[in-house]
């Protein structure tokens, strides 16, 4: 994980490798909790010029130091409800 400053905060990046073996960076947004786990909500960090960007949400499974494994969250209730929360906590900051 490193980190980088957008507008002046500082933001985590991640980089994840797909089955492919291709590599992708993204920038954590937040960190929820729902139903005692974790999920983390990144966006792709050259996405800036996007008109819709495109949210992805995966769940922590385990963290050690600066590696972390995530699982693909493919429930579609739980994706709607992480993403809700995401929303509320957004919105909040935003007041």
């Amino acid at each position: 994980m490193s980190e980088e400053r957008m507008d002046e905060e500082l933001v985590e990046v991640v980089t994840l490798t797909d089955e492919d073996g291709q590599s992708q960076d993204y920038m954590i947004l937040d960190t929820i909790e729902y139903k005692e786990d974790l999920y983390d909500i990144l966006v792709a960090d050259d996405d800036e010029e996007e008109e819709e960007t495109e949210v992805v949400i995966l769940k922590k499974v385990s963290e050690s130091g600066d590696d972390v494994e995530y699982d693909v969250v493919e429930d579609e209730e739980t994706l709607d409800a992480v993403f809700e929360l995401f929303k509320d906590a957004f919105e909040e900051e935003e007041e």
